[in-house]
């Protein structure tokens, strides 16, 4: 495994990605504004900006293990989470069950997953490659002992890598304590362990050949519905009802007072927190294109008469081209055929013409 980099990552993945601040800059080169005039204000409108993208057209979405407060029934929902996408469980055989629609309770989340492109430089659009490639990382705070006797809340992560060679492996962090002479305790490290778990075809340009042997294989290791639930073991039943209700009051999720499970695995977009984050490199274009028409009306001098109407005009090209980015943008990210969309929302025996 030496010198090989996993194609998924504790980050997103969906494509190469460029610092925000090189957006701006990019778009301050092509207005010719040499000493960055307008930097501060396209830097904050670029945050706004990649927002919206995030929400409509990226999707960039992160998964956390939230223990449910058995006083209220409810979960603490993250920091930097701006919308809530779905609700699952994680059963004691380790597959992962999300929770569906109750129709006796409103007010619930109903989430389709788009298939995203796999990104790679070949542009072969596999199915299966961008399915293995943009696996979404589990995060999970993890309680571990310090050398003082104290306790200590560690940040860690779970995910599945699959590495240029084909080679599929299930990785996760784990605080382990660090022993010295005589076995003592002397600190604590999050360390990274890593498990086997097949091995893929892949095509001459590096991508997982979408291929019936290829999925013979993720089936036979991981069980037939892995590509969609992340099911580890097939021949397990859930154990519960797998559906749900809830109110949202702030910060907080409240599920009803005989919610069965003690932890839910909570699916959300999250909110930047970093100073200079990064964006996909696909995104770009869009992401000049809104920066531009959200800062053209705070441009108070538009003068009048012939100048007026070529603000207007301006303006009105820059948003044509900023609907046209986002349309081309989520095409791009979220390739999903008529046939899934079908098989997605429609019972089995229920599709015809496909």
């Amino acid at each position: 495994m030496a010198g090989q980099v996993p194609c998924s990552s504790a980050e997103p993945c969906i494509t190469q990605s460029i610092p925000l601040r090189d957006v701006v800059r990019s778009l301050l080169v092509r207005e010719d504004d040499i000493l960055g005039a307008r930097f501060r204000r396209y830097y904050d409108i670029a945050k706004d900006v990649y927002r919206e993208l995030n929400l409509y057209c990226i999707r960039w979405s992160k998964r956390y293990l939230v223990e449910v407060d058995p006083r209220d029934h409810s979960i603490r929902l993250p920091e930097d989470c701006l919308l809530v996408s779905s609700i699952s469980i994680v059963d004691d055989c380790g597959r992962i069950e999300p929770l569906i629609l109750n129709k006796n309770i409103t007010g619930d989340i109903a989430d389709i997953h788009l298939h995203k492109s796999c990104g790679c430089k070949c542009n072969c659009n596999s199915e299966l490659c961008g399915q293995l490639k943009n696996y979404e990382v589990i995060y999970t705070d993890v309680v571990a002992p310090m050398p003082d006797g104290t306790t200590q809340s560690f940040h860690v992560w779970a995910r599945k890598a699959i590495y240029p060679d084909g080679s599929f492996y299930r990785e996760w962090q784990q605080p382990v304590q660090i022993t010295g002479e005589g076995g003592v305790h002397t600190a604590t490290e999050v360390q990274i362990f890593q498990e086997f778990i097949c091995k893929l075809q892949t095509e001459s340009c590096g991508c997982i050949k979408d291929c019936p042997d290829n999925r013979k294989i993720i089936s036979g290791c991981c069980g037939d519905q892995f590509l969609y639930t992340e099911c580890c073991n097939d021949r397990c039943p859930p154990q519960y009802p797998n559906s749900y209700g809830y109110t949202q009051l702030g910060c907080k999720i409240f599920f009803p007072s005989d919610f069965p499970y003690d932890t839910v695995l909570l699916r959300y977009l999250p909110e930047p927190t970093q100073g200079n984050f990064e964006v996909p490199l696909l995104a770009k274009k869009a992401m000049i294109a809104g920066i531009k028409v959200y800062s053209l009306p705070y441009d108070f001098d538009t003068g009048s008469g012939y100048r007026a109407l070529a603000k207007q005009r301006q303006h009105a090209l820059f948003f044509q081209q900023w609907r046209d980015e986002k349309k081309a943008l989520f095409r791009l990210l979220n390739r999903f055929s008529l046939k899934q969309f079908y098989m997605t929302i429609l019972p089995p025996g229920r599709i015809s013409g496909c």
